[in-house]
């Protein structure tokens, strides 16, 4: 796939060298991302993690840029409209579910 990327954290991370050793694929996973940047994690989990027919994805981000906050350098750039097309390409695109809401406002809906 041809997605879409400015900030590679995800690439490096110990959590993505390790994961697919450690959770089957195969079996039924269900994934909850709180915070989902321009979705670079985000796929991987949907390419990798999702091949059972009764596995889901489940990302909640607001995707708020907030002036006194010290990610809004971050949230300038159309982080958003990222995260939806290259979701929107990915293996398992009919598994994810986005909630546009705060992690704390989702949670008591769960």
């Amino acid at each position: 796939m041809s997605y879409k990327y400015t900030h590679g954290w995800f690439l490096v991370s110990e959590l993505k060298q390790k994961i697919c050793h450690y959770i089957d694929n195969s079996k039924e996973n269900h994934i909850l991302e709180i915070g989902c940047y321009e979705g670079l994690s985000s796929v991987f989990f949907a390419d990798n993690l999702l091949d059972n027919p009764k596995s889901t994805l489940t990302y909640v981000d607001p995707f708020l840029n907030i002036d006194n906050n010290d990610h809004k350098n971050f949230l300038a750039n159309n982080e958003e409209q990222t995260f939806n097309k290259n979701i929107s390409i990915c293996r398992n695109s009919d598994k994810i579910s986005v909630h546009k809401i705060t992690s704390d406002a989702f949670l008591k809906t769960t």
